[in-house]
């Protein structure tokens, strides 16, 4: 009877609620503490929502400043510069869609230009000149309908115009995505502890028009510009020019172009690395100072 029904459903939705959730759902639900913490600002807002992380008398300041693929390299950046140490501090601007680049910027979605975008752009870097940050990391997918001139030519206008006052400027190169959604496609094929996905399951060639132009035009500007250096992690990102949804047995990507949290922080060796070579190659007129903190529990 119904009353039977009733209480059969409600049984069984407490122990479907009582099982843990997923890895698959865990992966999807994998991303930088920025969202949760509500300051990445979304399309319709043109609002500067700045995180800040680590301890406020830090005497070194660093910036993230990017859109979502920017946001992704927030846990590497902790570890790397190792805020438990007290040395750093980190300031986050990001947006979401919203790449660094002094260009128009035509969005599908709103269907017009993405005035939000541009708006949010230049009062976050006239926020970043403030702070006048020792370290200024930026990040930005290389999806965006916009050619290597474009981008060379975007960024110069960004750090010679907009963000002159870092001591160091660091362009992180966009990362190559799957042409699928990963956490699916490991999904479909219960492939979340089988060692498949460490081979060809679940993983597309390193390839893209866009995202190769992007990288192009950001090392153009960093080369062209003074204390500016490009990072390139897509070697560690997709070793031997290979994308895999998981690796090493760890999900790599959330979704079709997001790296997990988990898989970010993973590379906080090799970040640090290339940081502390940008850092040295781009010197200032202040007094030397080791170029980064080394974590004692680096992993």
């Amino acid at each position: 009877n119904d009353r039977q029904l009733i209480k059969w459903h409600n049984s069984a939705t407490r122990e479907i609620k009582a099982q843990p959730p997923s890895p698959y759902t865990l992966a999807r639900k994998d991303l930088p503490e920025t969202y949760q913490l509500g300051c990445d600002e979304w399309y319709l807002s043109a609002q500067v929502k700045p995180c800040e992380f680590g301890n406020n008398t830090a005497p070194r300041l660093a910036v993230l400043w990017g859109d979502s693929i920017g946001a992704q390299w927030l846990p590497a950046l902790k570890r790397a510069l190792d805020l438990e140490a007290g040395e750093w501090k980190i300031t986050v601007l990001t947006k979401a869609a919203c790449p660094i680049v002094d260009q128009p910027l035509f969005y599908e979605q709103l269907g017009r230009l993405y005035t939000e975008c541009s708006d949010w752009r230049a009062s976050a870097s006239e926020y970043i000149q403030r702070l006048n940050p020792e370290l200024l990391i930026i990040g930005s997918s290389g999806s965006y309908a916009l050619d290597s001139a474009q981008w060379a030519q975007g960024m110069q206008r960004i750090l010679n115009e907009h963000v002159s006052t870092a001591q160091h400027k660091v362009l992180i190169a966009p990362t190559y995505a799957l042409g699928f959604n990963g956490i699916t496609c490991l999904e479909q094929h219960d492939l979340a502890t089988s060692s498949q996905s460490s081979a060809t399951a679940c993983a597309t060639a390193a390839e893209n028009q866009n995202r190769a132009g992007a990288i192009t035009g950001l090392s153009q500007a960093a080369q062209t510009t003074p204390v500016t250096t490009l990072i390139d992690l897509n070697n560690e990102v997709c070793p031997d020019g290979l994308c895999r949804a998981r690796m090493r047995g760890v999900f790599v990507y959330r979704d079709n172009e997001h790296l997990t949290a988990t898989f970010a922080a993973s590379l906080q060796a090799n970040l640090r690395e290339k940081l502390q070579h940008a850092i040295s190659a781009t010197p200032n007129n202040e007094t030397v100072r080791s170029p980064l903190s080394r974590s004692q529990n680096e992993e």
